[in-house]
């Protein structure tokens, strides 16, 4: 990709992403993504604590 490219004439840099679009990423991708983590870990808890009857991840060590 060539750093600069002519429009009507003129010399226009290459777009860029902004900060506010790596923000805009963060919240549409990653919050979801840790959301779902976060589910899939309470249930995995659950199925431990109350079906097992066993402890999980850090509570074991304690």
């Amino acid at each position: 990709m060539k750093p600069c490219h002519s429009v009507k004439g003129s010399v226009a840099a290459t777009p860029r992403p902004t900060g506010r679009a790596w923000i805009l990423v963060m919240i549409f991708l990653g919050l979801p993504f840790i959301a779902v983590l976060a589910l899939a870990d309470a249930a995995l808890w659950l199925f431990f604590k109350h079906v097992l009857a066993s402890c999980y991840g850090i509570f074991c060590l304690i």
